[in-house]
């Protein structure tokens, strides 16, 4: 059984698990994610952002309130709006 974290352009999308002939795979960008990323880095991206508006009506009340949070950073300066260099 193996377990693989899936990154496209610096940003966690999924999981794969492999169970023998198996493979699941799961697509893990949630709002959670996302906005620790962001903390930690003090940049969301203009594609998550997009993600944000877009799955939006799908969000439960934690994630509607991280939303709200992550907002207000924005507006205070505390996370700004670019792109994350990869680390290598």
């Amino acid at each position: 059984m193996g377990l693989s974290l899936l990154v496209h352009k610096g940003l966690s999308i999924g999981i794969q698990i492999e169970a023998g002939p198996l493979i699941i795979w799961k697509n893990s960008m949630n709002l959670g994610l996302l906005f620790l990323e962001s903390i930690s880095t003090g940049v969301i991206t203009s594609g998550e952002m997009n993600w944000v508006t877009s799955n939006q009506p799908h969000f439960s009340r934690v994630e509607e309130a991280t939303a709200l949070k992550l907002g207000r950073l924005l507006d205070r300066g505390l996370i700004q709006i670019g792109c994350r260099i990869a680390k290598n």
